[in-house]
């Protein structure tokens, strides 16, 4: 996230579905929010203020929260004419909880 003034920011609030979560005042701004369970989507917000106490305000963006649907991967590596390889270790992208 980026906010700019023509002195100096002094930090941006993260605003999650109207309430205040978490302040950054350092360039880049970044935030890692996490979806309350059951969400079907939520709406971010952002507010930056300035050495003379001003205070911008972004618009709203609205994003939406698909499910972890807690899918497991089984199976084994075969080659294009179904011979099975062994030794072969797969990785899946994702987080383990």
């Amino acid at each position: 996230m980026t906010a700019t003034d023509d002195l100096a920011v002094t930090g941006v609030t993260l605003v999650v579905d109207g309430t205040s979560v978490s302040t950054d005042s350092t360039a880049p701004y970044q935030f890692t929010v996490q979806a309350r369970l059951g969400a079907t989507g939520i709406t971010l917000g952002a507010q930056a203020g300035d050495l003379g106490n001003n205070v911008g305000v972004a618009a709203d963006v609205v994003v939406k929260v698909i499910p972890d649907p807690l899918t497991s991967v089984t199976g084994r590596v075969v080659l294009q004419d179904g011979t099975p390889v062994s030794g072969v270790a797969v990785t899946c992208l994702g987080e383990r909880r």
